[in-house]
């Protein structure tokens, strides 16, 4: 073998399985936007600004219907369509300390009940809204947890999945009032009993996520702001 090839060899193994890496670990280059102080912790969505900041997958750029906010409540809600039987799920990457404010609060509501035969495969989540928190995991990859509003009547179920997709928890099902509900969740908690493991201190992303697979209706998912607090829920 010709030795002078052998550095630029490694150099391109090296680009290559980094970009295997920043693939894996769904890693990308935009800075974090900054969360908005509020009294006892951040306001992670930072409706304010409108929906700058959020993004949907690379695959989905220019195929989805743009989110919007609207004011309910005195506060600005993001609404978000599900049309053509696509789902849509938009991102926000933003850091606060997960093990100092572990506790995410929010409200959601939707704009139709959806019916559960529209959602054909049992072996997944039959999920029409979620709000997903991505952590830092102690060996380095990006692990997600998801909370879901179902279309199933299957309210506290957990959903494990495999190691490259999100850990589902099922906050609501078909039996919910489809108007305003309210939610209170730790992370920190949470992601140990989900993986057995203490994330790093640090989270990276919320996404917020809305799913009508019948692509005759359109379903719209309505998302109050996002709050990360400090303390842990009071036991029962």
């Amino acid at each position: 073998m010709n030795t002078k090839r052998l550095p630029t060899i490694r150099l391109f193994a090296s680009l290559l399985a980094l970009s295997g890496l920043l693939f894996v670990t769904g890693c990308d280059w935009r800075a974090s936007n900054l969360p908005q102080d509020v009294p006892q912790g951040w306001d992670l969505s930072n409706l304010d600004q409108g929906v700058e900041g959020w993004y949907p997958r690379q695959v989905d750029k220019g195929r989805l219907v743009p989110p919007d906010t609207l004011r309910i409540d005195d506060s600005l809600w993001m609404e978000i369509q599900s049309v053509g039987g696509e789902p849509s799920r938009w991102r926000r990457k933003v850091r606060w300390r997960a093990d100092e404010f572990p506790r995410l609060t929010w409200k959601w509501a939707l704009s139709a009940r959806p019916d559960s035969g529209d959602y054909l495969s049992r072996s997944r989540p039959a999920t029409v809204m979620a709000v997903d928190v991505t952590l830092a995991s102690a060996f380095g990859f990006h692990k997600t947890i998801r909370y879901s509003w179902s279309a199933r009547s299957d309210q506290g179920a957990v959903h494990l999945g495999d190691g490259w997709h999100p850990k589902v928890v099922v906050l609501r099902d078909a039996h919910d009032s489809i108007g305003l509900q309210t939610e209170s969740v730790d992370v920190w908690n949470d992601f140990a009993r989900l993986w057995g493991f203490r994330p790093r201190y640090q989270a990276l992303s919320i996404a917020l996520a809305v799913n009508e697979p019948n692509a005759r209706k359109i379903i719209r998912g309505r998302f109050g702001p996002i709050f990360a607090l400090s303390g842990k829920e009071p036991n029962p």
